[in-house]
């Protein structure tokens, strides 16, 4: 009942961080990393019910020793304490997916960024803000099409269980979801269900020059 965002955690549990989706009620997103001694320390006491249709900014850091601190929409959810030492593990990182890559997940999400330093609580609600944060950033996969690394490092990924028609599909489905929230009106389940189909035409059949 965990659909997978973000994975760098082995088959085991025994070294690296994730962050999960947790679909049964009441659904939430919780981060957690694993000690030396296979101890996973988790957020999902602090996690809020994520409503249906409904889009949130999380943000989670932890300062390498002792503290993990979550964020919701650019304000702090509270800090869960850690002991021992960081098992960092070789697991590749993977969005969507855990350790064996064929289990994905049914989650939307629209970026994901890292940074190789703690951001203070005001630097994250800056970043929630719109602010562009390059300082210490390490990727920002932005998922438009495609699964490139548009940070300073071109991080680039290599997209699997899917076609790039799926990919642009959903990324369309994404912006669906984004202008009827913010219009409060409209008709979802014709764009929804036909987005592979106009997709696939626009992309694969329709020949036309935008400049005309």
């Amino acid at each position: 009942n965990n659909a997978i965002v973000i994975n760098k955690m082995n088959a085991a549990l025994t070294a690296g961080y994730r962050c999960k989706f947790d679909t049964t009620s009441p659904r939430k997103i919780f981060f957690s990393i694993v000690n030396n001694a296979a101890t996973e320390f988790t957020t999902s006491s602090l996690a809020t019910t994520l409503p249906i249709g409904d889009w949130r900014f999380y943000a989670f850091t932890f300062n390498g020793t002792s503290t993990i601190t979550a964020y919701e929409n650019g304000v702090s959810l509270g800090t869960v304490a850690f002991t021992g030492t960081f098992a960092g593990g070789t697991e590749p990182l993977r969005f969507g997916a855990d350790s064996t890559p064929a289990n994905f997940g049914k989650v939307q999400v629209d970026s994901i960024r890292y940074w190789d330093v703690v951001k203070s609580a005001a630097q994250i609600l800056d970043i929630f803000a719109g602010f562009d944060d390059q300082a210490n950033l390490r990727g920002w996969w932005k998922f438009e099409q495609n699964t490139n690394d548009s940070g300073p490092n071109a991080f680039n990924g290599t997209l699997n269980g899917q076609t790039s028609v799926e990919l642009k599909a959903n990324s369309i489905r994404e912006h669906i979801i984004k202008m009827l929230l913010e219009a409060k009106s409209g008709h979802s389940g014709g764009p929804l269900g036909m987005a592979d189909i106009f997709t696939s035409l626009y992309f694969n059949i329709l020949n036309h020059d935008p400049k005309n």
